[in-house]
């Protein structure tokens, strides 16, 4: 049975993923494909992938499935009293981009009917995606935190656990906790969009003026930052999860000086020091707490000690491991896609597990996205004229540039889902060098003090990391051995923390072999990995994005599949 996970045009990170008889074959992103991060188009260009992928036509799937209930979304509006102006607003602006003339002869036809039917309100969004098909397969919705859950616990390959689904806003609820049990998820308590922990941390982030988008920013900056007892007190008057007292999104949305103490920082401001470090430190330990109670009232409510995580704040990857080190908690699993570009995902596998399919699998890996043969590459190459070398072992050519302190673009294999590169979508660098951090930052636009992570051998783990686990997906926090801090002072934070992947051969041995060649040259089974992309892009997807990046950055040399380039 083939399935088609389709987020259509109505919020961001518009994507599309194929599901064959319960097991994931495609998933990917539009913004891949239009180089716009968070790309709110309709994801045309990913449908036309997974079913190219899936070596299927529109006339073989079985089911669409929509990470969105859009009678829920309706009847969220109605009970919270939104005005058909806003509303239509909303979505004809969001959705359409279409206001004046057309905005108000949909308002019309909408007070002459006040409820909407379920596939009609939807054709809107679907049309543009599945417009050019001439006939289509029955079309299933499903709550979008429910297609969040769906993500992580079918893929954990457990057949019991507690989940928690975080994330900005879904329908009507904002934190969800479930049971996932064989192939059901039941749910166990929601929290409101109103009480929304995405919308708080969003909040500061804005306040903080780090960018849209910028969550990841705040949770870089923390560590920077110190305790404040007379902030603290004023940040836990809003919200304090110990008492159930939770942040109002509907009215505190956005911050003031009255209630945070201090204005919004300037531009050109520096960020690091006091108070605004310090707010970020608030909200990031605030974030924690809130996850560990969220998380011991799940595993108390389910009896089950092992949580699957995703949404938006599913990224954050300190506040994952303080619920992982937690006393009550056996072990965690982070969807790798866990914002809403993972969300197509979850939809197709909520619908196999519906149609009585078995759906549970570990994931083992992210690479679900476009990949290319060495023969597409090298008659890319031709045309473009660019000269390019073979390479007879690209891996060990790749160690050794590295080694001689290059900083690398590094192109294999299929694309990654998710946010966060590893290791086929690449810029490599050597982090026993002090100097790659700011590098490395300085080449992709990004501020100086922020991290960067590390890519290193599975089985040197427990040689670098305390208390190490398996990551494979960079959803995990450690904080590196003392003695081993000053070995890959790159890749180290402020506070001796990082973000580690686990690369494990069978399943991604190119990326493995550099890392070990890479050991064999300096001694250390490291490698400095963020994603291949240069500021506000998203991660190049095919040859000639990397082509493109490679040759208006300061990037020294490209790996594409068996070939090189230098400048």
């Amino acid at each position: 049975m083939n399935i088609l996970g389709v987020y259509p045009r109505w919020g961001h990170d518009t994507c599309a993923a194929l599901v064959k008889d319960g097991k994931l074959v495609a998933a990917v992103e539009e913004e891949r494909y239009t180089r716009r991060k968070h790309s709110r188009e309709a994801p045309i260009n990913s449908i036309k992938y997974c079913l190219s992928e899936s070596g299927i036509t529109m006339e073989e799937v079985d089911y669409i499935a929509v990470p969105w209930h859009p009678r829920l979304l309706l009847n969220y509006c109605v009970t919270h009293k939104w005005t058909v102006r806003y509303y239509f607003l909303f979505i004809l602006n969001t959705a359409f981009g279409l206001a004046g003339p057309e905005f108000r002869k949909s308002e019309r036809k909408f007070r002459k009917k006040r409820s909407l039917p379920q596939q009609g309100y939807y054709d809107f969004f679907l049309k543009e995606a599945l417009g050019s098909y001439s006939s289509l397969p029955e079309i299933r919705y499903y709550e979008h935190h429910h297609a969040h859950a769906a993500t992580a616990f079918y893929c954990s390959g457990w057949k019991n656990a507690s989940i928690i689904t975080v994330d900005g806003a879904g329908e009507g609820n904002a934190t969800v906790s479930w049971l996932g049990s064989g192939n059901s998820i039941a749910k166990i308590h929601e929290e409101p969009r109103s009480r929304s922990l995405g919308t708080l941390y969003d909040s500061v982030t804005r306040y903080l003026n780090l960018g849209p988008w910028a969550e990841g920013k705040t949770m870089g900056l923390a560590p920077y930052g110190k305790p404040d007892k007379e902030f603290s007190e004023k940040l836990y008057a809003l919200v304090d999860p110990r008492k159930g007292r939770w942040f109002d999104g509907n009215t505190q949305r956005e911050l003031s000086e009255r209630l945070i103490g201090f204005s919004r920082r300037p531009m050109d401001i520096p960020v690091t020091g006091p108070p605004y470090a310090n707010l970020a430190y608030a909200v990031q330990k605030l974030l924690e707490e809130a996850m560990k109670k969220i998380g011991r009232e799940v595993v108390s409510s389910s009896g089950e000690n092992k949580i699957c995580l995703a949404g938006g704040v599913a990224l954050n990857c300190t506040s994952n491991s303080v619920l992982l080190n937690s006393d009550f908690v056996e072990d965690v699993f982070v969807f790798p896609g866990a914002n809403d570009g993972g969300t197509a995902v979850g939809a197709a596998l909520a619908c196999a597990a519906e149609v009585d399919e078995n759906v549970s699998f570990r994931l083992e890996h992210a690479y679900w996205g476009p990949g290319f043969s060495d023969s597409q590459i090298e008659q890319i190459l031709g045309e473009t004229r660019i000269r390019f070398e073979e390479c007879g072992d690209a891996s060990g050519s790749a160690a050794e540039a590295i080694a001689e302190g290059k900083i690398i673009g590094w192109f294999q294999g299929r694309m990654e889902l998710g946010p966060r590169a590893l290791g086929n979508r690449s810029i490599l660098a050597d982090p026993t060098n002090v100097d790659a951090w700011e590098g490395v930052n300085e080449l992709k636009l990004r501020e100086k003090w922020r991290p960067l992570a590390p890519s290193l051998l599975f089985e040197a783990k427990d040689e670098y990391l305390e208390n190490a686990r398996e990551s494979p997906f960079m959803t995990l926090a450690f904080q590196v051995r003392p003695e081993k801090r000053r070995e890959i002072p790159a890749v180290v934070h402020i506070d001796g923390s990082t973000r580690p992947q686990t690369v494990r051969r069978e399943v991604n041995e190119s990326y493995w072999k550099l890392i070990k060649s890479l050991e064999e040259i300096n001694g250390t089974p490291v490698v400095l990995n963020t994603s291949f992309n240069v500021g506000p892009e998203p991660i190049v997807c095919s040859p000639q994005d990397a082509l493109r990046t490679f040759f208006t950055s300061s990037l020294d040399e490209l790996y594409l599949g068996s070939f090189v380039i230098r400048k």
